[in-house]
């Protein structure tokens, strides 16, 4: 059965929740702490062990455990030291919401965020757990200010519904084996990325041999380092098939009809799905030669100095979506140069800095680079074959991300779902069925 309560966060409406259950308030958790800024003109009080945690190093991790500032122990004096463990810190201006605990290390915040340092009859973990369930009804409590901050009197009479503390241990015990999960699967992305990038470095230096077999002696020099003697370099321009062709840009439409337009996301985290698109009033006519084909390179002729001339192979289904105006198309002749393989190359850290040292910007706009730039970019090239075995070995790990990003994010689908309804008792931690854990599954005790 599941019984009536009475949320009391501002709002009239009842919320549904077990019996045995109950709405409490942050300042009945623990001691609600805002923190401070030690003044910036004390070179004294920064550059120690110490993190000074803003909302900036909140990120999706359940842990703080680095932070861009850091105190000395003169810094850390003169705000209020967190203790080491089990302390919550949720952003109460900048990104309202945002939720962490802090990770073992002596630390203090600024004033954009509150700590609460929990009382010994809740769960710490719990009471984290059920900040990140609650959290998106934080920022309705900001007002309507300039630079909107959750005060701390509203802050302290937010509430969220807890369970008996065996319950609360029970539910925080699945959702952190979760997220542990989805942590360790984001590494294992991390890893294959940082072994793709050194491939990267040793194929377009070395060619397709293997490490051990990769002689120094047998290199020339070329315009972006050094290649196999016996590889030849030609310009972009001479591989093209077509033209470089920019995009097109037109405002985003109110309703479900329009042009589906590439966002620069697509190419900044390579990820040609369907969240990186829009839809625009572009007129078709206008674009009618903009549709996407399977093998088009897509170059960022602006961005900020990080991704500007940062490239992404499209390999999806043709007429997907059109290509904004910040972007650039390539389309090469594939009897001369595989499309993977030069957008594989147009990704290493000489080809990057060519592309940034040629970038203009004027005041308010993005670094720019012209068709002529890119056109004039050396690449190696090798025989046909070795071009297949280059494309083939970066495919293998191609497939291996592929394959832990859908498991990153079955995994965050499950604890997205898991929390909302172990977190409102729509679902009991003793109804789950839990697969075996010696099978990937979840332990529970």
């Amino acid at each position: 059965m599941i019984e009536l309560a009475q949320r009391n966060n501002g709002s009239n409406e009842p919320e549904r929740i077990p019996p045995g259950w109950s709405w409490r308030e942050l300042r009945e958790l623990g001691e609600i702490v805002t923190g401070t800024t030690p003044s910036t003109a004390c070179q004294d009080y920064y550059g120690g062990p110490n993190l000074f945690i803003s909302p900036g190093d909140i990120g999706l991790s359940r842990l703080v455990t680095t932070s861009a500032k850091t105190l000395t122990q003169a810094g850390l004096s003169v705000c209020r030291r967190l203790p080491r463990n089990s302390v919550m810190v949720v952003c109460i201006g900048a990104t309202i919401g945002k939720v962490a605990m802090t990770g073992g290390d002596d630390c203090a915040t600024n004033q954009q965020i509150n700590s609460i340092i929990p009382n010994q009859d809740v769960s710490p973990d719990f009471v984290y757990y059920a900040l990140k369930h609650r959290s998106p009804e934080l920022p309705s409590l900001a007002g309507r200010a300039a630079v909107p901050i959750v005060n701390k009197s509203n802050f302290s009479r937010f509430t969220a519904a807890f369970p008996p503390l065996d319950e609360q241990r029970a539910i925080a015990h699945v959702l952190r084996t979760v997220q542990r999960a989805e942590e360790a699967t984001e590494k294992v992305i991390a890893a294959a990325r940082q072994l793709k990038a050194s491939l990267r470095r040793h194929l377009f230096t070395y060619g397709p041999v293997p490490v051990q077999k990769a002689v120094p002696g047998k290199l020339s020099e070329a315009e972006n380092g050094s290649i196999p003697h016996h590889w030849k370099t030609m310009r972009l321009v001479d591989l093209l098939r077509e033209p470089l062709r920019n995009g097109h840009s037109a405002k985003a439409t109110n309703t479900h009809e329009g042009i589906r337009t590439l966002t620069l996301t697509a190419v900044t985290q390579n990820d040609f799905s369907i969240g990186n698109t829009k839809l625009t009033v572009a007129a078709p006519e206008r674009v009618r030669g903009m549709w996407l084909r399977s093998g088009d390179i897509l170059v960022e002729r602006a961005n900020t100095p990080e991704y500007v001339g940062l490239a992404a192979l499209y390999e999806g289904p043709d007429d997907f979506a059109i290509y904004p105006d910040l972007m650039v198309r390539v389309r090469v002749k594939p009897d001369l140069v595989l499309p993977k393989y030069l957008a594989e190359y147009l990704l290493i850290e000489k080809c990057r800095a060519y592309f940034r040292s040629k970038a203009k910007a004027t005041a308010g706009n993005f670094p720019k680079i012209d068709q002529g730039v890119i056109e004039e970019t050396r690449i190696p090239i090798p025989a046909k074959g070795e071009q297949d075995q280059v494309v083939d070995a970066f495919r293998k790990i191609d497939r291996k991300v592929r394959v832990e990003v859908q498991r990153s994010k079955a995994l965050a689908a499950l604890f997205g779902s898991l929390l909302h309804h172990l977190m409102t008792g729509k679902v009991r931690v003793k109804d789950l069925n839990l697969p075996d854990p010696r099978h990937g599954g979840i332990a529970i005790g």
